[in-house]
């Protein structure tokens, strides 16, 4: 039974990290061009795997694992702090509520500071972006299952 509630948090965590992770992408797409929009992910999904595929193994084995449990657990307790906190300042009206849509509004005005390339130069405003936002959001996803795995 723990297996599965664990499965299905982590799901839901991912799914929410990825709709972040598509809005930027989404942003960048309709503002600039879909080819960087691309480019720029593709770019930092590799990032990510590399990051996945290097750095897991070699922290798995070079820290002991229940240093690794202590440390680990004490950082989701203090991420969960944090949320709470977010959360009952949304509650209270104090904050306003995390959107995608709002992420995708601001990266579209990110983006509108720059100007356009010419046809058939790299637009590497919307590259970064995409990657940026691509690779954090990535970044979260493999922390998420690393942890939850």
């Amino acid at each position: 039974m723990t297996f599965v509630l664990v499965t299905i948090g982590a799901a839901v965590a991912v799914s929410v990290e990825l709709l972040e992770a598509l809005a930027i992408v989404l942003a960048v797409g309709v503002s600039r061009r879909w080819r960087d929009a691309v480019i720029g992910s593709a770019w930092a999904v590799a990032a990510c795997l590399a990051v996945a595929v290097i750095v897991g193994p070699v922290v798995l084995e070079s820290i002991p694992l229940d240093a690794l449990r202590v440390t680990i657990g004490t950082l989701l307790l203090l991420f969960g702090l944090e949320w709470l906190r977010k959360g009952t300042l949304r509650l209270a009206g104090r904050r306003s509520r995390a959107s995608s849509m709002a992420e995708f509004v601001e990266a579209q005005e990110e983006l509108e500071a720059v100007p356009l390339p010419p046809a058939g130069e790299p637009d590497w405003a919307g590259r970064i972006v995409a990657f940026k936002g691509v690779l954090l959001e990535g970044i979260e996803v493999v922390l998420i299952v690393s942890v939850l795995a």
